[in-house]
């Protein structure tokens, strides 16, 4: 009974932290943003979308860079964590409190991947002048409509409430 109950638990602490993070496309891993859109990848669109200088292309670069750099600290700091965590739950006898105490670490570092994500954005949107913010708005509104419609359970991957 005691393997069955550390199994389950196993299961349910893998798959909650699996779903966790979202669907993994080729060639990308949980953490890795996607290199598409208008932040990380794709300058020639971002500049064709928005009317873009050189000077503001050269300045988004740069600060690609110095994000990338920042959230690949913060991955490597992670991935050993996420190992810690597998062995834990692979003990014969799994000790709660120390997963908890793994899964806070870990919760602590994706928070800082998502502030830095958010503080890229807002570096980036400094450089841009008010048209240029309306047609970002304007672009981030069009994906994030297109990509509702991709999913199967409402706006967010959640159900709507029943009434």
């Amino acid at each position: 009974m005691k393997k069955v109950f550390t199994y389950v638990l196993f299961l349910t602490l893998v798959t909650t932290v699996a779903f966790a993070q979202g669907p993994k496309g080729k060639g990308q891993s949980y953490d890795m943003p996607m290199k598409k859109g208008p932040i990380f990848g794709d300058i020639e669109r971002l500049k064709q979308e928005l009317g873009l200088s050189d000077a503001q292309v050269d300045k988004i670069v740069e600060i690609n860079n110095m994000y990338e750099k920042r959230m690949l600290d913060l991955r490597e700091k992670l991935a050993p964590k996420m190992i810690q965590l597998k062995k834990l739950l692979l003990e014969d006898e799994v000790d709660i409190n120390a997963v908890r105490a793994k899964l806070k670490e870990i919760g602590e570092l994706r928070i800082e991947l998502h502030i830095l994500r958010i503080q890229h954005v807002m570096n980036i949107e400094k450089q841009l002048n008010n048209d240029q913010l309306k047609k970002l708005k304007a672009y981030k509104q069009k994906e994030m409509h297109r990509m509702e419609k991709m999913r199967p359970h409402g706006p967010m991957g959640f159900d709507e409430p029943m009434m």
